[in-house]
């Protein structure tokens, strides 16, 4: 600094130079404020966390990492930087230290709306929903009109099964962002899932005409396509998708599954493999190539796909679900209970969850606590269509035949061929109840028409002609 000033005064002839004798004295007087001891380093974290915030918008995660890191070296009180390494962590699929990085972030900053905002998608895809809606709460109590917090809380509503409460914080955020077509296929997808095809469909179109190459819309209208029965519309979305963004892993799941539905396996097997080759640390494919393969008999198989989804994400509770299902197909009782009960423990309001382990615990002789799975999943899902199957099955066994007909006949009405088959059976053997030709007959058919290969094929056997049901 001393050769700095001295190099200032000093013209090049040696003598001092009087124009800049008055700025030199500014200078020396100003130098301290301008740079205390501390401040070069809280600049410099500022610097970092924003650079960091700047690669993880261009899809950098390592560099922002890299960037959030070196920040919170720097400045280990600066509240922004874990909230930016915090999404970063969330980004790299990491919920543990994201939801830590969260949790530091909220210590330091609690009047920041956006840090519980933050917290709360974490906890929500942790399927800790409870935990999720009280920051979703808490961050639009600070902030009323932070738009995606309503976006969010509705998704973590939709997952509760409370899909009005969705459909209003949905409302919500578009009266704050008309524009946001992300919001409306959510809304829209919640529509589907409600039953309203119609307004489903109605949002998809709006979001494309903000958009006309939002490849989410094309993809949300295939799914509103596959629950309305029409598969082959469903593909013609997917495509157009894909046609539109051929790296869209969602597009590329949701066409493999539509293609496992129509018995295409090769096809779907391909955009399974597809979609683990663009990106192998996400849980979603593995899962679905677990499905195919437990669909063609490939129970092995299967399980290890399911284990690799678990691996991806230790709190994919369908994946967990898929394993229990596919270990009791094994025989392995013991290893489908646990991962089961790992299942509920994740979601205690998972239905399937808890008719399949009905299920087990029926295997295992042990009727009382099957019968207590089997309503209870009844319970919180009364269109189950199988937990009133497996029941039935249970109360034929227990001879309570009278109930075993009756959840039989409200599976069978719910439209599960199986059922139908059970009580074709039933009445063409005269399984307690009188023997009755003509129910048999007319049940085998009502489940022939509905896939059931078993009936299909007895059917065939008698040489008795059915239509296939008209899609």
């Amino acid at each position: 600094m001393r050769i700095l000033m001295r190099a200032l005064m000093v013209r090049r002839s040696g003598a001092p130079a009087p124009f800049f004798r008055g700025r030199i004295c500014l200078a020396v007087l100003m130098l301290p404020v301008l740079a205390p001891a501390s401040l070069p380093g809280q600049t410099t974290a500022a610097a970092f966390d924003q650079k960091g915030v700047a690669e993880l918008n261009q899809g950098n995660v390592d560099g922002a990492l890299a960037d959030c890191n070196r920040a919170v070296a720097l400045a280990p009180t600066l509240a922004s930087a874990y909230a930016a390494r915090g999404r970063a962590q969330e980004k790299s699929s990491n919920l543990a230290a994201a939801l830590a990085d969260f949790n530091r972030a909220v210590a330091l900053d609690s009047k920041s709306a956006r840090n519980y905002f933050y917290r709360g998608g974490v906890k929500s895809k942790q399927g800790d929903l409870a935990g999720a809606m009280a920051d979703f709460n808490r961050a639009l109590a600070l902030d009323p009109k932070l738009e995606p917090a309503y976006d969010d809380r509705g998704r973590a509503q939709a997952k509760a099964g409370n899909l009005e409460a969705a459909l209003a914080d949905f409302n919500r955020a578009l009266e704050l962002d008309p524009q946001s077509t992300g919001t409306y296929v959510t809304r829209g997808s919640v529509k589907s899932q409600n039953g309203d095809f119609e307004g489903a469909m109605a949002d998809f179109d709006h979001a494309l005409a903000l958009n006309p190459k939002f490849v989410p819309a094309f993809d949300a209208r295939g799914r509103a396509q596959v629950r309305a029965g029409n598969l082959l519309l469903a593909l013609a979305e997917f495509d157009h998708a894909l046609e539109l963004d051929p790296k869209s892993i969602a597009a590329l799941n949701d066409r493999g599954n539509a293609k496992r539905q129509l018995k295409n396996y090769a096809d779907a097997l391909a955009d399974f493999n597809r979609a683990i080759e663009l990106d192998p640390q996400q849980p979603a494919a593995y899962d679905n190539r677990g499905n195919l393969k437990y669909d063609q008999g490939d129970v092995a198989g299967a399980i290890a796909d399911y284990q690799l989804a678990l691996k991806a994400d230790p709190n994919f509770v369908a994946a967990y679900l898929a394993l229990g299902r596919a270990e009791m197909m094994n025989g392995d009782l013991t290893a489908a209970l646990t991962d089961l009960n790992h299942a509920l423990a994740l979601d205690p309001k998972y239905a399937p969850a808890y008719y399949n382990r009905g299920r087990v615990k029926g295997r295992q002789q042990d009727f009382a606590g099957a019968m207590a799975d089997f309503n209870q999943a009844i319970a919180l899902d009364p269109k189950a269509d199988a937990a009133y199957l497996y029941r039935g099955r249970v109360k034929f066994y227990l001879k309570d035949t009278d109930g075993a007909i009756a959840d039989l006949y409200k599976a069978a009405d719910l439209g599960n061929a199986d059922a139908m088959t059970n009580l074709a059976t039933i009445y063409a053997q005269g399984k307690g109840v009188p023997t009755d030709n003509t129910a048999a007959l007319n049940w085998y058919i009502r489940a022939a028409r509905a896939g059931n290969a078993d009936a299909q094929e007895t059917l065939n056997q008698q040489g008795v002609k059915w239509a296939p049901a008209q899609p």
